[in-house]
């Protein structure tokens, strides 16, 4: 990271030029304040209108999901997936995604709960010199914050 500007609990920071950034893993420890909120993110990798995120209860009260554009590479059925029931504590939210299969997994406190692939890979994504690092919101212009605590 180059540097960080924090303003109303959300970080925004520019990161090193990158040729591709294809093969890539999101990790945050992260403790929700309330349970009663939605679409907040606790750490977001974004590059104009494309994004991924480690989002909170965008889709489903009180779970954690890989947000992105358009919900592009977000699985949408996440009945049996687990919730969060305190607050306050800390959990380590984590997704992968691989490029040559396409497949996003999802872990919870390093136990993975939901393996899927995605029909589009992103050859073309996450290249260049404005990507950006984002902790507290789900993509750049969106008024809904993660509230809670974000260790690392």
């Amino acid at each position: 990271m180059k540097s960080g500007i924090l303003y109303a609990g959300i970080l925004l920071a520019a990161l090193a030029p990158a040729d591709s950034l294809k093969d890539r893993t999101l990790v945050s420890w992260a403790a929700p304040a309330t349970l009663d909120q939605r679409g907040g993110s606790a750490l977001t990798i974004s590059q104009g209108d494309r994004f991924d995120g480690l989002v909170f209860a965008e889709l489903a009260k009180d779970t954690w999901m890989l947000g992105s554009d358009y919900f592009r590479r977000t699985c949408k059925d996440q009945k049996a997936w687990p919730k969060e029931r305190t607050v306050d504590a800390f959990v380590q939210v984590a997704a992968t995604y691989r490029d040559a299969d396409r497949t996003v997994t999802l872990y919870r406190d390093g136990v993975a709960f939901a393996s899927y692939a995605v029909p589009q890979g992103v050859e073309t994504m996450f290249a260049g010199n404005d990507l950006q690092a984002i902790i507290g919101i789900r993509h750049p212009g969106r008024t809904d914050t993660f509230i809670g605590k974000v260790k690392d």
